[in-house]
């Protein structure tokens, strides 16, 4: 069975754990410690980050972007598990545009609101790394509410957010809502088109296992397990 390193809060870790159970493949956590050094990920990825899976393919699988890319791959030898789901469909256009909002939310995204968010308010907790940096949280959270409004944009005009169907793409968004749902900040009255985007795939089987997921200390709010929310 494969083994998927993994952080409970890493947005990257919850995105491939999504497409995995989407796919219907099972697979075993190996849950890691990302402000820890580690020797055993260090071996199996140099860069030592997650997500990392092994026992998959003939080599360690690192990084959440080429780890996606190999499961949309072999989704075809994976009919049987879940024949109806795919990962990126349609022409080469409408796979082009699945890849660029997927990539919207595992790097810009990440990158001006959720690392900072999450880095200031539970990683410097966990690890003892001091008080949260105000300036850092308001920026994050600035940015926060402009890829929101760029989600609602999305929404108003398809389904998903990338078509007319459930994508990688928001697998990717999901995963990181969901880490900052975690810590309580996502206003959801105010973003209705995103806050029935994302009951949509809160009542998806694949999400179960990440909502039940918890981090020693920091329990979530109590609606984040409610498909009512």
């Amino acid at each position: 069975m494969p083994a998927l390193y993994s952080f409970a809060l890493c947005p990257d870790s919850r995105f491939i754990q999504l497409i995995l159970g989407e796919l219907g493949v099972d697979y075993e956590v190996e849950e890691t410690k990302p402000w820890v050094w580690d020797e055993a990920l260090a071996a199996l990825n140099p860069a030592g980050t997650l997500p990392v899976i092994v026992d998959m393919a003939e080599k360690p699988l690192c990084g959440s972007y080429a780890i996606s890319e190999y499961l949309a791959e072999v989704t075809p030898a994976l009919k049987s598990l879940r024949p109806q789901m795919e990962l990126l469909y349609g022409d080469a256009a409408q796979r082009g545009e699945i890849r660029r909002v997927t990539e919207w939310f595992l790097v810009k995204f990440h990158k001006d609101t959720s690392s900072l968010l999450l880095d200031e308010i539970l990683l410097k907790n966990l690890s003892g790394g001091g008080e949260p940096d105000m300036e850092t949280l308001r920026t994050g959270r600035e940015n926060l509410t402009y890829h929101l409004s760029y989600m609602t944009h999305l929404l108003q005009q398809q389904p998903w957010l990338a078509g007319e169907q459930v994508s990688m793409a928001d697998l990717a968004a999901a995963a990181q809502l969901s880490c900052l749902d975690y810590i309580s900040h996502i206003r959801w009255k105010d973003i209705p088109e995103v806050k029935e985007w994302y009951s949509r795939l809160k009542s998806r089987p694949s999400f179960r296992p990440m909502l039940a997921a918890r981090v020693g200390g920091n329990p979530p709010p109590s609606y984040y397990t409610d498909l009512d929310f």
